[in-house]
């Protein structure tokens, strides 16, 4: 069971709205799904608005703890309420047989880059082909210019194209939607997972879904609230402990978040048979406890993606991986949130052996010896209020440019 105390009792989380499964436990099940839009939702700021406004309605369906306003579009008919958990909401004629304890589900949305600039460069022609100032309010104007900031500054990066290395390499695989479904059981991922795809306002712009993975948390610490990973090592020993810890990892000033959406495959035939000492001395722990070892190798997991400043200080990340698959193709979901996407190309940098992290350069991260990266992308992780600001930057901009074309109109008919 998630629990939600401490993100619902928060004072600076209530007033950021940072979407709920960055800070929330990790769960016993989750679903990623990766979505390719269709070209015409690149082009075309109004089916843009439709697909970020259906986005942020779900999200309010889904999470009613992220914020406090009501939905803008809702048919929906509630299933539960808590004060201390999800409701979950779906069309009653659909799924009227959802009891309480299936609807304990948290979602969160991220962007791609490619979909977030074309949503920029759209309202930026507009702006440029207007003789009029655009009436935007400060809050407005202020959230579209610092989102024109990710994009030009290195928060928001490309992910990486050619970073190889000697057991392999990251590709791209792109993803223009992101999400993120915690449930306490596979069912609810499942129907919150369909509810979103079969949205009146989502499912018409889909060219395919990319991915849709199922996770599950594999022999789980109870009192840890942590699983393993399939080669038996611990995942997520390193998350940050205090709530402090964890907005300084994955928050901006705006409680906007970036992630980094990853799928490695095992070849735990190759892995397992390894001597014990030697696949711990590949991660960098202990597999029993979980302890980092004090003589680890410098092409251990552990050693390649832990990032030190100079001046001692540790770059955070926050993960919510989870194992996945079946006899024939098994592995591990990889995610993570963090303040910023240059994070994560240090780390990736630091796995081949290149970068500002790679003391000595050279060194290649073991773990790929036994994994492979089938799937990856960054995705920009926006607030609930970051994402409400959004969908009135975008209708604002509409709507002037329909009562401008309007008054055009009006004039051209009186020639």
């Amino acid at each position: 069971m998630v629990e939600f105390e401490e993100y619902s009792s928060t004072q600076l989380l209530q007033q950021q709205h940072p979407q709920p499964t960055i800070f929330t436990p990790i769960s016993d099940h989750a679903c990623f799904v990766t979505i390719e839009l269709l070209n015409e939702c690149f082009e075309n700021l109004q089916i843009q608005l439709e697909l970020v406004e259906a986005c942020y309605n779900l999200l309010k369906l889904i999470n009613p703890l992220s914020s406090s306003s009501q939905p803008i579009l809702s048919n929906a008919t509630p299933i539960h309420n808590s004060t201390t958990s999800s409701s979950l909401e779906f069309p009653k004629s659909t799924f009227s047989d959802i009891t309480e304890q299936d609807c304990r589900v948290l979602m969160s949305i991220g962007f791609g880059r490619q979909f977030l600039e074309s949503i920029v460069q759209n309202i930026s022609k507009m702006e440029s082909n207007d003789q009029h100032t655009l009436n935007l309010s400060d809050k407005s104007s202020s959230q579209i210019n610092f989102i024109k900031q990710y994009l030009n500054s290195s928060d928001f990066r490309e992910y990486p194209k050619d970073l190889k290395g000697k057991f392999g390499g990251f590709p791209n695989t792109g993803g223009d939607i992101f999400l993120h479904i915690k449930s306490n059981n596979m069912d609810g991922a499942f129907r919150c997972s369909m509810q979103v795809l079969n949205d009146a306002k989502i499912a018409p712009h889909v060219k395919k879904v990319q991915d849709e993975t199922f996770g599950f948390l594999h022999r789980k610490n109870v009192k840890k609230g942590l699983g393993r990973d399939l080669s038996g090592f611990e995942d997520g020993t390193e998350n940050p402990k205090e709530l402090e810890e964890k907005i300084e990892a994955a928050l901006n000033e705006h409680g906007d978040s970036f992630l980094l959406a990853q799928k490695w495959v095992h070849n735990l035939k190759f892995f397992n048979y390894l001597p014990l000492r030697e696949r711990e001395n590949d991660i960098g722990r202990t597999m029993d406890e979980s302890i980092e070892l004090e003589d680890k190798s410098p092409n251990s997991h552990v050693a390649r993606v832990s990032l030190v400043e100079e001046d001692g200080h540790e770059i955070q990340v926050i993960r919510q991986s989870m194992t996945f698959g079946n006899s024939s193709q098994h592995g591990l979901f990889f995610l993570s949130f963090a303040n910023s996407t240059q994070t994560f190309i240090h780390q990736l940098e630091s796995m081949v052996g290149v970068g500002k992290f790679a003391t000595p350069e050279g060194h290649n991260d073991h773990i790929m010896r036994f994994s492979t990266n089938i799937l990856g992308s960054f995705y920009y992780v926006p607030s609930m209020r970051s994402l409400e600001v959004l969908t009135e930057v975008m209708s604002c901009v509409l709507k002037h440019q329909h009562s401008t074309a309007a008054r055009a109109g009006h004039r051209l008919s009186k020639l």
